[in-house]
């Protein structure tokens, strides 16, 4: 608490209404983590799923309703060329196997039971965005302190 209250005194952002309290602060490595995010520091960049919608939402219905809605999507516009995302800038050039690559980085390759084209299955997941594994541990402490506790679902287990 005193390193927030210091903080604040410090805190170029009084105008936002917290009176310079900020709800986190960055880690001195956060570089790495932005870096990350966005596929390497020089890296290809591309689409990727929010690690807090993989960690804390999505990894809780994977086979119901995820992947469904991923081959869902890769199949009705297979010919996509771009994807407009909820947040930053927009439009980002995207085929239907870069929004796929985006799933598979963050949940691997989808159960057994669906009907993917092998060679698809079989091809190596290209690169991109992919969250540190520190990152995604933090997440996953979270989303285990709230399943503990009944607030939200456990992740699915898939083989």
């Amino acid at each position: 608490m005193p390193e927030a209250v210091r903080d604040a005194f410090k805190s170029g952002a009084k105008d936002l209404g917290w009176a310079g309290f900020l709800p986190w602060t960055f880690r001195e490595d956060w570089e790495a983590s932005f870096d990350a995010l966005r596929g390497g520091r020089d890296g290809p960049g591309g689409l990727i799923v929010a690690p807090i919608l993989s960690e804390l939402i999505l990894n809780r219905y994977l086979t119901s309703d995820v992947w469904p809605f991923v081959e869902d999507i890769t199949s009705s516009w297979s010919d996509m060329e771009s994807i407009v995302p909820a947040h930053f800038e927009a439009p980002v050039t995207a085929s239907a196997g870069d929004w796929r690559d985006a799933f598979r980085r963050a949940f691997g390759q989808p159960p057994g039971g669906l009907e993917w084209p092998l060679s698809e299955v079989l091809d190596r997941v290209a690169p991109g965005p992919k969250p540190l594994e520190a990152d995604l541990q933090y997440l996953r402490n979270i989303s285990k302190f709230l399943t503990e506790t009944s607030v939200i679902d456990p992740p699915e287990v898939v083989r």
